[in-house]
């Protein structure tokens, strides 16, 4: 068994952030185009809980947490990458 401290999890925003990274490479080959479909899918997620709870106003909110959290995770795991490199 894994320890806590390896866990799947914890080791996905590496593989988003380099996902959101090879955006750039568009022009070489559409298949990196794949990582822009986290937008519309996290979009419709939060409009699907927005629906289930009756407070589709808070669409646009929901939307950015989602946004702020993942980038916010991901972006922080790099920081902690490169002070453990440091």
């Amino acid at each position: 068994k894994l320890p806590d401290a390896i866990k799947l999890k914890y080791l996905l925003p590496f593989p988003f952030i380099l996902g959101m990274a090879s955006i750039v490479l568009i022009p070489l080959h559409w298949i990196f185009f794949s990582p822009l479909l986290y937008f519309p899918f996290i979009f419709i997620y939060s409009l699907f809980l927005c629906i289930k709870k009756g407070k589709i106003g808070l669409l646009h909110l929901v939307f950015m947490t989602f946004l702020i959290q993942h980038f916010g995770y991901a972006l922080g795991m790099v920081k902690g990458f490169r002070w453990l490199v440091k």
